[in-house]
This record gives C-alpha cells, structure tokens and sequence, in this order.
C-alpha cells in the first residue's frame, strides 16, 4: 500500500503602508474588452466602488497599485456554458493548463478546471472566494489548486484577476497573481435557470440547471441567499467528431546530416500531411514483417543527405499485415513516407488512432453544487458573517487509450509475442505469415531491422529481430514460432479513471468599520476535500501473458491457457514470491485471449483486468484577521494621510493519498 500524507502549517503577518497612487486597475466591459479605469480627473463624480482583491487597504476601483482586470457574473449568464473555468482559460492572460479541453495531460486530473496564470503553472496562481482562501481539489498534482468546477456559476458577482505577482500580500503561490471570485452579497429574489446544448454534429450533450433565491431582512442589516445548481457534460470521443476522424499533422520527409551550415540542407524536412495512418498498432491487431535490404517488397525509407531527400543507404520499410474485425489478415494499402523500418503511411486500410473509443477528446461530468451565504449587521461596527458549500462531482476520463502490447518485451516476456500454433489463428493466415516470414529471412520487429544480426532478449528469453537461423526455421516449421502482433486491447475497454469527488467549505467571521474609515475582519474557514479514484483497463501481467499464450489441449482438442496442459509454459510473471505463491490459483482460473480481429473477449478480459481503487483527501484550515484604514484625522504628510494594514494569518493544510497496494506494485501491474 502506497500512502503519502502532507502537512504544513504557515503562519503569516505583514504591514502595508502607501500614498495614493496612479491607477492601474483594468475593468471588463460588456462587449468583452479591456480598458483602463479612468482617473480621478476624468471621473470625479463617479461612485468609489471599494476593490480589495490584492491588498487590504481599502481603495476605490481607479487608484490599485496592481493591474486588475474584472468579468462581471453577467457576463457569465449571458454565455450559457456550463463551466466558467473553461470560459476564463480563453482570456490571454491565462493558459489552459489543466482545463476541460486537456483531459490527458496526466493522470489524475480528468475534470479538473485550474487556472494558470501567465503560464508560471497553476501552483503560483491563487484562487481565492471572496478574498480567502479555499480547499484545494488536486490531489495528484500539486495538492494546492482550487477546481473551478467548485465555484458557483450563478453566484458569481465579479471575478477579478491580478496579473501583478501578490507573493507579498498573499504567499509565494500568488508569484504570476491572483483570481478572486466575489460571490453576491445582498442578493434579494428568485432566479431559476436552465439550459441544455449540442453541437450541430450530434455531440457534446450538456444541459445545466439553477437556482438562486435571496431574501433581505430587519431593514437591510441581513441578508441570507441559497443556491443549487446541477450540470452534466456527455462524453465526446475522437469518432464523434467528423472533422477530426482524419489523422492530419507533419510527417518527416527529409532526414538532414549534423554538422550543415545553419543546420539545415535547404529542403523542408516535415511537411503537413492528411490522413496519416498506424504501421504499428492496430486495435485488431498488426504483424510487422521486416526486410532485407537486397530485396525489399515495400520500398526503402529515406537516408540522411545534405540534399533532396534520397533512399539510398535508407533502411527498407516493414510489409505490415493487419487483421480485421473478422479475424482475418489482409496486407496494409496505402503509401509509404519516412525512415524504415516503421513507415508513416498515407490512406489505406490501416486505423488513425481514432477510432471507436481510442481517443478521449472530453470526459464525462455530474456536478452538484450548493451553497449558503448570510450576513447581519449588529452595528457599522459589527457584521457577523457565513458561507457554506458541498460539491459533488462525478467524472469519467482519459486520454490513455487502452492498454496493449507490440511484442518489445518493454514489460511482458516472450509471452507477449504470439505462437504461429495459436488456434485462434486462421490456417491460411498462419500459411501467409510464416511464408512471409521464411521469404524476408527475417524475424519480426518493430525494434531490430532486418540486416542486423539475430538479436536474443536474456530479460524476456525470447527472439527480439534480426535475421532467422536454423532455429527459428524450424520453430517455423512446427508452429512454435513466436511474431510480433502490435495490438491494442479495445476489447478490455480503454484506460480510463472514475473519480468522484467532494467538497465541503464553511466560513465563519465578524467585520465592520469604525472611526468613520477604518475596517477589519477575523475569520475562520475550514475546507475538506476527498476523491475516490477507480481506474479501468489496466492488466495484471502474470494472468494477462497467461491468458494471451493460449494453445489446442492435444488430450481434449479444447482451446485454453497453454499453462493449463504445458508445464513448460506455468511461469510467474514477474518471478517474485507473491506471483509464485499465487500461480496455481491464476493457472486454474484462466481463459484463454483470442488476439485477432474483434471476437468476444469479455470472459478473458475480467480474468486479467484489474480496477484499481485509490483514495484521498485534503483538508485546510485558515484563520486570518486585519485592520486597515487611514491616518487622516490625526496625522497627515503633504500627500496625504498614510494608508495602511495590519494582518495575520495562520493556515494549516493536510494531504493524504492512499494508493490501492496491488496497482502500487509495479512487478505485478501494468497500465500500458
């Protein structure tokens, strides 16, 4: 069992003096651009709306000392989508880092929304939720980035963000500045909203719902506002979406030596290619047959020349073989570009990588949010003030693809490759192959050419390429022989993680103002987050290469685990005590894996598959006060009276990840 836990504790207090200064503060106009306040000569009459994100002096909108740009919660409304996290990562002063839009940058992250300004990483930008602090959501990232799927759509009054590096006032994770969500106050009615959406296409379901009601009370001095909202987005794959079915990008067309001048030969090394195909994989499998340079059947790759682009001293390319869904083996069409001795390929009837459920584009997501916010004015000098929230968000995504195998020995022994006797495999598909294989005089490889000298793994004990011997012509010949099917598991479902997870926030405090135009606050705010990971699509090693060797019992005539009737063939995977202890028990439950075309393998895909659950949790608790105000009434310098800020803060945060024991142990688990 894999557990990590985290813990720190800052204690912070500072002191803030300034004159007045020249404006710097940025405001969003409706029509989405960005100006700068006007100054207090063009404006005197202009009500001073007090800003305090990025300092606690109090100041009005046109003299901040950083430079703040503001998005009303209008705003917001007014573009009906679901996620304001997606919506923020289109401003040029953020990249989407970690957003909607990325969901395979990494694992554990699918579904999160975390803001990274000016591209410093989403650890130096501070979210804050009416000027504090709130729980993180990303665990297994950097255990300190607020999700932005917690934030209420509906409830926002303004976000501000700072550009301007706040590590003074805030921390060293406000170095590249600061996004504030001020929520509404004094809100007073009802609001219910609902929308639903698609794309023209057919995909990319969404639909959002909410409700917002307020209430004023005892003449204006409380307030106390409750909000709901629910939100789901479908899952989008790369088939889903017409225009990005075709595999489109720049393929390498000239290989130039080192050592030119400006490096370069004068001619374009990659160009932009469409309809670029696998000669490596196949969902339904891809054999891979090497050959020799004196007589190649698919044509040579180019070479290095300081010149146009040549094949001469080019290493032949590979004739690739796939199979269809029907299990059958078909030469691959199409034509061939770049080095050997794995071509790109052009066209044809090989797959783009884009197929079916092979590549996530958008994860799946349930949210849940609600929320209470109330305050009661006592006296100018004494508010009482609570938030409260819960979150639930429900996620399914990745960009992994499913696991799979293409003969390397990377992670997997001789198993990995497939015996030409496999009784799965058609008899004239077996003729074809081996044929081919005896013609090129080559072993199969996507690693080792064919010219190269036979190539033994001592790690994986099986042949990894080059030329044939009298061995492997007679492994041939009695059907022993191992080849390489490059061949992703889609059967087994693709790589994918479940998370679900829980937010809960209170805020409790007082503040008020006194001595006309000094204020304060003190307020206490504890957060908890927990995430339970489910990941899907992953294999056991030991029951996977068990149940990928299959073999004809020659006593019954059945098809099962060759490790079943051939003790030769009853090894652990990895060769570690617990796989040893366990082999008898993996040896009798065993069923057989079918590796060619699209056949059910539902029976031996719950054999060897293995969900792995993790669990985590962080948890904060902040205790923050200050007091600010001006020295006017008793003490002024020929610019004015001194403004200033007193504060302090003590913030403890926690973080534990708990890792399920057996997807913690490398030896026995696999997530290629």
């Amino acid at each position: 069992m894999n557990v990590k836990l985290l813990m720190g504790a800052t204690a912070l207090v500072g002191v803030l003096a300034a004159n007045p200064s020249i404006a710097l503060a940025q405001t969003q106009t409706d029509g989405g651009a960005q100006k700068s306040a006007p100054t207090d000569d063009e404006d005197s009459t202009t009500p001073k709306e007090i800003v305090v994100t990025g300092s606690r002096i109090a100041r009005p909108n046109n003299s901040s000392i950083v430079p703040i740009t503001s998005i009303s919660g209008d705003q917001f409304f007014q573009q009906g989508r679901n996620n304001i996290g997606d919506i923020l990562n289109d401003l040029p002063q953020l990249r989407s880092t970690f957003a909607q839009q990325n969901p395979g940058l990494g694992v554990g992250i699918a579904g999160l929304n975390l803001l990274d300004l000016r591209s410093l990483g989403t650890v130096r930008t501070l979210v804050l939720v009416n000027g504090r602090r709130h729980v993180p959501s990303d665990i297994l990232n950097n255990a300190s980035s607020v999700d932005i799927n917690t934030i209420p759509n509906d409830l926002i009054d303004r976000v501000d963000l700072i550009t301007g590096g706040n590590s003074a006032v805030y921390g060293s994770d406000a170095i590249a500045g600061v996004v504030n969500f001020v929520l509404k106050k004094d809100y007073s009615g009802v609001q219910v909203r609902a929308n639903a959406g698609i794309s023209g296409a057919g995909f990319g379901a969404n639909q959002y719902a909410s409700i917002l009601a307020g209430h004023n009370f005892a003449e204006g001095k409380g307030n106390i506002t409750v909000h709901a909202e629910y939100a789901r987005q479908e899952r989008v794959f790369g088939s889903d979406i017409p225009w990005y079915q075709s595999a489109d990008g720049f393929g390498v067309v000239d290989i130039d030596p080192s050592g030119l001048k400006n490096g370069s030969d004068g001619y374009p090394d990659r160009v932009y290619l469409q309809d670029i195909r696998s000669t490596t994989i196949n969902r339904y499998g891809l054999v891979p047959i090497n050959q020799p340079s004196a007589n190649p059947l698919c044509g040579t790759g180019i070479a290095s020349t300081n010149g146009a682009p040549s094949t001469v001293g080019g290493v032949p390319y590979s004739c690739t073989y796939i199979f269809g869904a029907d299990g059958r083996l078909t030469p691959q069409t199409g034509t061939r570009y770049s080095s050997g001795p794995n071509s790109g390929i052009l066209g044809g009837n090989g797959q783009t990588g884009r197929e079916d459920k092979l590549l996530s584009v958008y994860p799946y997501q349930q949210r849940y949010n609600f929320n209470l916010l109330g305050h009661y004015e006592f006296a100018p000098a004494l508010e009482a003030f609570v938030e409260a929230k819960y979150v639930r968000i429900d996620t399914l995504g990745s960009n992994a693809g499913p696991s799979f195998s293409q003969g390397t020995y990377s992670q997997f022994d001789y198993r990995e490759r497939t015996r030409l006797d496999n009784p799965f495999l058609n008899a004239a598909d077996r003729t074809t192959i081996a044929n081919a294989i005896l013609a090129a005089g080559c072993n199969t490889s996507l690693t080792v050419t064919c010219d190269s000298a036979r190539s033994f793994s001592t790690s994986a004990n099986g042949v990894a390429g080059g030329k044939l011997n009298a061995a492997d012509i007679a492994a041939i010949s009695n059907g022993s022989y191992r080849f390489v099917d490059a061949r992703q598991f889609a059967d087994s479902g693709i790589r994918d993680e479940a998370f679900r997870r829980e937010t809960f926030r209170i805020v409790g405090g007082l503040r008020g103002t006194f001595n006309d135009d000094w204020n304060y606050e003190i307020s206490g705010n504890y957060g908890k987050f927990t995430q339970r990971t489910t990941t899907y699509g992953y294999v056991d090693k030991q029951r996977f290469l068990l149940s990928y060797d299959a073999g004809r019992n020659p006593v019954t005539g059945q098809i099962q685990c060759r490790a079943q009737f051939d003790s030769a063939a009853a090894l652990p995977y990895p060769n570690t005590t617990t796989n040893v202890a366990r082999l008898a028990s993996d040896i009798a439950a065993c069923v057989p894996y079918n590796p060619f075309g699209a056949a059910d393998n539902s029976a031996a895909s719950k054999y060897f598959s293995y969900n792995a659950v993790d669990h985590a949790r962080i948890t904060q608790f902040d205790v923050s006060g200050f007091i600010s105000g001006n020295t006017g009434k008793f003490f002024r310098l020929p610019g004015g009276p001194i403004q200033f800020s007193l504060g302090g803060e003590y913030r403890s945060e926690k973080a534990l990840y708990v890792q399920d024991p057996f997807a913690s142990d490398p030896a026995g688990y696999t997530n290629a």
